[in-house]
């Protein structure tokens, strides 16, 4: 599914016909009522009217919420409407794409998404940090998609190989740290540096539980 994220005012001048009914219904009742006697200009009044309808509506009009555009069939839709995947990971492009020159911290920014999203992931972090923005990221992730990513554009960068519009990455720029319980009691964890060459492998085995094990069960 691709999605467009759109800014939706949650009330326009749309919304107000009924005050504006309401003041016309009460310009007419004056205006012919023939018990009272109408006095003033009636194009004022109805100037009048519309100037105050037309400031409700500029207050009105700063309630905005995000929104979704379904770009298969133009249908503007809720992030409550696509999966709890999209809605958890929008403060997460907020984030990278509002902030400049920040710390960020994220625990597993690739939550509930689907395999290909958690890789186009990684490109959102390579361009938020080496960018213009100029953030720097510690990412707490489960995801291998996500850490492909990273060592595939760190390939493509030593190679000459990065497509036009992508953000060149090389391996000093990147610090994988693998957090483990430490082997005697009490003594809080273990942190292990994976560390990465230049072309984009990494230089050392992981520990149980990551790579190693898909490499398990595909052989």
């Amino acid at each position: 599914m691709k999605v467009e994220l759109v800014i939706k005012h949650l009330t326009t001048i749309d919304d107000l016909q009924n005050d504006y009914v309401k003041f016309i219904e009460n310009i007419e009742e004056n205006f012919t009522d023939t018990n009272q006697s109408f006095t003033g200009d009636l194009f004022d009044r109805l100037y009048e009217g519309l100037s105050y309808l037309k400031t409700m509506d500029d207050n009105y009009s700063n309630i905005q919420e995000l929104a979704l555009v379904d770009k298969r069939t133009e249908t503007l839709v809720s992030h409550r409407d696509v999966g709890i995947g999209v809605s958890q990971v929008l403060p997460v492009l907020v984030g990278a794409y509002s902030s400049k020159n920040r710390i960020i911290a994220i625990e597993q920014p690739e939550i509930h998404l689907h395999p290909a999203l958690q890789a186009e992931l990684g490109d959102v972090f390579i361009e938020s940090a080496l960018g213009e923005k100029k953030n720097t990221f510690i990412l707490e992730t489960h995801s291998e998609h996500l850490i492909l990513r990273l060592l595939r554009r760190i390939r493509e960068t030593a190679d000459n190989e990065l497509k036009d519009g992508l953000t060149p990455l090389r391996a000093d720029q990147v610090a994988i740290l693998y957090v483990q319980p430490g082997l005697q009691k009490n003594l809080g964890s273990e942190i292990i540096e994976i560390p990465i060459s230049a072309d984009g492998d990494f230089m050392k085995p992981w520990p149980d539980g990551f790579f190693a094990e898909r490499a398990k069960e595909l052989y």
